[in-house]
């Protein structure tokens, strides 16, 4: 795993060229991505370079890496929506974007595969080094499934939802056999709260107990993180 560490806006900006570069060689790559503040930076980053470079990503496929169990549709809250938010202007269609729903978690991980599974991945590191919805104890074989969170990732979300007891109790998420397919993965990881997760992701062992370290196994992921994060390497 290669570690970049970099001030905020910098990690930000070289983690949305990478995927930039990655969709100007594959416009119709399929990008999976999770919703989380980090990851949202970074989407919006991807927006702004690719207007301002002439391309459109209307050919691009994503699929939300994981989803709140239980939120109506349209909820501006759920991961589909934030993520529409943030490459709006993009040229993306509502139509290649996808989300797990709890009815259909089989059903979800079969359109990734047949859509040639993920070219792209844009991940971040839950507080606890969650990946996804993929929380301490998860398999790394384990399929797409419906997660219990855990109240340390309900703290994380504690804002967008009002109050930590707001925050759906559970979630739906791709599991780490086909996050860790993609062909290339970028990790973005920000402030002094995520510092025991990265340090965790790259120095545990991969056996779940933080299960960022599993991120330790394909071929080509790209860690960026500003100081604060990287306080503890």
């Amino acid at each position: 795993m290669k570690t970049v560490v970099c001030p905020a806006p910098e990690a930000v900006s070289a983690a949305a060229e990478r995927l930039l570069e990655g969709i100007e060689r594959d416009p119709a790559a399929v990008l999976v991505c999770s919703a989380a503040d980090d990851e949202l930076l970074v989407l919006r980053a991807l927006s702004a370079a690719a207007k301002e470079r002439g391309v459109s990503l209307e050919e691009l496929r994503v699929f939300a890496a994981c989803e709140f169990d239980g939120l109506a549709p349209g909820d501006v809250r759920s991961a589909r929506s934030r993520i529409a938010a943030a490459l709006s202007g993009s040229g993306l269609r509502e139509e290649r974007l996808f989300a797990p729903s709890a009815a259909d978690c089989e059903g979800y991980e079969s359109a990734l595969r047949e859509a040639g599974g993920a070219a792209l991945a844009l991940l971040g590191l839950g507080y606890n080094a969650r990946v996804a919805f993929n929380e301490p104890a998860t398999p790394f074989a384990g399929a797409c499934h419906v997660q219990k969170l855990t109240d340390k990732t309900r703290a994380e979300f504690a804002a967008l939802f009002g109050a930590a007891e707001e925050v759906p109790e559970k979630g739906v998420t791709l599991g780490f056999r086909a996050l860790c397919a993609a062909r290339d993965i970028v990790v973005i990881a920000l402030g002094g709260e995520r510092s025991e997760a990265v340090f965790q992701t790259l120095y545990a062992r991969d056996d779940s107990v933080w299960p960022g370290a599993f991120l330790q196994i394909p071929a080509s992921v790209t860690l960026w993180a500003d100081p604060a994060a990287a306080a503890k390497l």
